[in-house]
């Protein structure tokens, strides 16, 4: 049975030079078969799919340029940083009471920056020094007379680790 295609959805078959119709099954079996298939040359449910598939890759690109700038797109520098720590390290063989660190510009030390006191073979971090201004440091193992520092002037590393040792 040889198939060809006329106008608008009919077809027709030919058998041995006599021109017969497909009946109406037959016509439906065949049309499933194409639209199954997601054959080109039958519109409608292929043009439908073509058209999903374009909106659900241009919603997925814009979902991963969404999470893109809000991770960032990875290999990130320190740069972008404004803050760091200050890791007091305590060698000295005596227990440190306080620490103070305030901006260089800054008339007042601020807070005591250690509770609780900081025994002699340990560290401490404090985070959050400001790398846009140099700082000064000043420690005590008050109410004893032993001091370290004022020291004046030090550049904290943006999003890196600036060691003070006590000795």
């Amino acid at each position: 049975m040889k198939l060809s295609y006329i106008s608008g959805n009919v077809f027709s078959s030919r058998e041995g030079g006599g021109g017969t119709s497909l009946n109406q099954d037959k016509l439906i079996k065949l049309s499933r078969h194409f639209l199954d298939n997601k054959h080109s040359s039958v519109r409608g449910e292929s043009m439908y799919t073509a058209r999903s598939k374009i909106r659900l890759m241009g919603k997925m690109f814009i979902a991963i340029v969404m999470l893109a700038s809000v991770y960032g797109c990875g290999g990130g520098s320190s740069s972008s940083a404004t803050t760091g720590t200050l890791r007091i390290i305590n060698s000295s063989g005596i227990t440190a009471t306080q620490a103070f660190v305030s901006p260089s510009t800054s008339a007042s030390w601020g807070a005591d920056q250690l509770s609780p006191d900081l025994p002699s073979g340990s560290s401490r971090d404090i985070g959050g020094v400001s790398c846009s201004v140099t700082f000064d440091f000043w420690a005590t193992n008050s109410p004893g007379a032993t001091q370290w520092g004022p020291g004046y002037g030090y550049t904290m590393p943006c999003g890196g680790i600036f060691n003070m040792t006590l000795n």
